[in-house]
């Protein structure tokens, strides 16, 4: 069985920009998870390094 994320958050940012910081939360509250075994939660975090391209 898969499930929403049911919580999203930005835990820090040398971006600075809420329009992206928010469309990266929005997309992975659509992101489906498999649920444990015991149903309980599980924690997910992922880096993102964003540079400029050339």
């Amino acid at each position: 069985m898969r499930r929403l994320a049911s919580l999203c958050k930005l835990a820090s940012t040398t971006m600075n920009n809420e329009t992206v910081e928010a469309c990266l939360i929005d997309r992975f509250l659509r992101m489906q998870f498999i649920v444990p075994a015991d149903g309980g939660i599980i924690i997910v975090g992922y880096p993102f390094i964003f540079k400029v391209g050339e």
